[in-house]
């Protein structure tokens, strides 16, 4: 993408995830806005910019409800990322709404998605071939352990330096805490869409649905525990503006 392109996604992205903050929602928002992104990435490519007319809806609700009976999230604990992404495999897609007519539904399948992990004796990701991935096939979804740290304040600027701020990074969570865990320490989920090396070191940019002073971060590539890439069709432009496939689909369970 050229910049242009790259600064229109970001307030898009920022946008999308900040009207989905809700508690332990992060792995149902990254996933949801992860495929919209691909979706409208793909579509656009094809058919120009602003030629996708679809959006995700303001609330989660009903996805949440729908992930809490097929046993895919628990409140207060959250989401599998596998099994969140194998359930919208399964079940056809995300629910989309038309930005043309709100009352429209449609969704926007999953084709596949892989995974590659940081932890472990299957440890199988460079940090330069982290940084391919989110070159040729991002934005793509990241999972890390954080602690209070990530959300305090005073891991941000409090001025309006925006160079000053652009340079901090959270370098991951204190190892003893994913031991004895207090309930600020957990597995979080983001969306991952740049990335830079400072040095020898990985930085990743990443948008979640937290609500703190400075919603974009950069975060060592060290990090994180997993990544996960999706891969999605586009969408066939004639059935996107067909309004007899809106109404087939409108009675989908989840919307």
């Amino acid at each position: 993408m050229n910049e242009y392109s790259q600064y229109i996604f970001c307030v898009w992205l920022l946008t999308h995830m900040m009207m989905h903050i809700h508690a332990d929602t992060c792995a149902i928002v990254a996933c949801s806005v992860c495929i919209e992104a691909q979706h409208r990435l793909e579509f656009e490519r094809l058919h120009g910019q602003g030629t996708f007319i679809l959006e995700l809806p303001d609330s989660t609700r009903k996805l949440r409800r729908f992930c809490l009976e097929r046993k895919a999230w628990f409140k207060g604990k959250g989401a599998h990322i596998d099994s969140l992404l194998s359930l919208i495999q399964e079940t056809g897609g995300v629910p989309a709404i038309s930005t043309t007519n709100t009352r429209s539904r449609l969704l926007l399948p999953l084709h596949s998605y892989d995974y590659f992990s940081l932890r472990g004796c299957w440890t199988n990701l460079t940090p330069q071939q982290a940084a391919q991935l989110i070159f040729t096939g991002g934005p793509c979804i990241g999972s890390l352990w954080v602690d209070g740290s990530y959300t305090s304040k005073h891991h941000y600027s409090d001025d309006n330096d925006d160079d000053e701020e652009d340079m901090l990074v959270y370098r991951g969570c204190d190892p003893k805490k994913k031991i004895h865990r207090d309930k600020e320490t957990g597995l979080h989920a983001v969306v991952c869409y740049a990335y830079r090396f400072i040095g020898k070191e990985l930085h990743i940019r990443v948008q979640d649905n937290m609500p703190i002073c400075s919603p974009h971060n950069w975060i060592l590539f060290q990090a994180f525990d997993m990544f996960y890439t999706l891969r999605v069709m586009p969408l066939d432009a004639s059935r996107l503006y067909d309004p007899l496939v809106w109404h087939l689909q409108s009675n989908w369970r989840l919307v």
